[in-house]
Formats: structure tokens, sequence, C-alpha cells
């Protein structure tokens, strides 16, 4: 899923009373661009769900950030599985050079930011925690979450975009319904 609320939307109905470690979590594997993003969500891995598992286990899967991190990737590999699968089906390969996917994923970053009750509160929160479960990795330090955020909260807060209208907020809350019960059933035996 390729903006923060909507991951921030599926750590709520996971967890409606998750720790801030955990809410930051389910950010920071976007702190990274480009190559790197690929690296920090295992789309290279042969077996991105095992190698998601391996993440865990080797990060101490108890740990509230390291879970946050977990259910982002599982939660962005079914996004590219069925969501976005479906807008490319739709709207064909191109749509990517075209700038069409960029502008509709920058006007769901705005309406599901602006669409919350939470969400300005929940950023602020954010923005001045310790993180004291931060475990830094290789391409994610503290520093770059801690500016990621800044960034991310910064942007929402001074864009009002109209609705997206391939990536609703009505679809956001049905993908990340459906996705919560799958997530646990995958995630069961090691979380």
């Amino acid at each position: 899923m390729p903006t923060s609320i909507p991951h921030l939307i599926a750590a709520r109905k996971y967890n409606p009373n998750a720790s801030l470690d955990f809410y930051i979590g389910n950010i920071a594997p976007d702190v990274v661009n480009g190559e790197d993003k690929d690296t920090t969500h295992f789309r290279n891995s042969p077996d991105m769900l095992a190698a998601i598992k391996n993440f865990a286990l080797e990060n101490d899967p108890k740990n509230e950030y390291i879970r946050g991190i977990v259910l982002h990737l599982f939660v962005d590999y079914k996004w590219a599985e069925i969501v976005l699968a479906d807008f490319v089906n739709r709207e064909g390969r191109g749509v990517f050079k075209s700038g069409k996917y960029r502008e509709e994923i920058d006007r769901l970053a705005s309406d599901s930011f602006h669409s919350t009750d939470w969400a300005d509160g929940l950023y602020q929160q954010m923005l001045t925690h310790d993180i004291p479960c931060f475990v830094e990795t290789s391409l994610i330090t503290r520093d770059g979450l801690k500016y990621t955020l800044k960034g991310q909260y910064e942007w929402a807060t001074s864009n009002k975009l109209d609705p997206s209208t391939a990536f609703p907020m009505s679809l956001i809350n049905e993908f990340t319904t459906n996705i919560i019960p799958e997530f646990n059933e995958w995630s069961g035996s090691f979380l």
C-alpha cells in the first residue's frame, strides 16, 4: 500500500489499542525510496512471505515496532496482489509512466488523512515519541524514520486534494477490514 494512513488504518483494525511503537513500525519500511524500497519490502526475495516471517523471527517478533513492520509488509504484499493488480488490469501497464498511479496515490494520501478524526493527533504523538522498541536495520535509521514522519505530516497537513477515484476510502476500508483476518491466520504461529 503506497501511502501511510491506510497502513495506520490497518494497524488500528489489527489492534485499536496499539502502542506508538507499533504504529511507527507500520510506517518504517517506507522510509526509503526506489530500489532500497524493494529491499526493505523483500520484493527481491523468491518468497516474499517467507522473507517477512524470517525478518520477524530474526528481530524479535514480540517487539511492537517489529510487529508493525511485519503488518506493513504483509499489507503491501496483499495490496500488490489484489488492489494494484486490479488497477493495472483496468488501466494498463502504462499507468505508472503516465503518472496516473502517483496522482491517485497522492489523492488517497490526502483523503485518508483528512477523512479520519485521529490521524492528525496520532502523527503528532509519533513525531514526539522516542521509539523505545526501535530496531535499526541497514536501511532504516531512527533519524531517517523521524525525518519521514515529519515530511509525511507536513505534506498531509498542507495538501487537501479531491478524493481518489481509483482508490476511494470505501475501497481502503473494505481492503483493510478483509486483510486483517488473513494477517492473523498467516502470522499466528510466530507473532
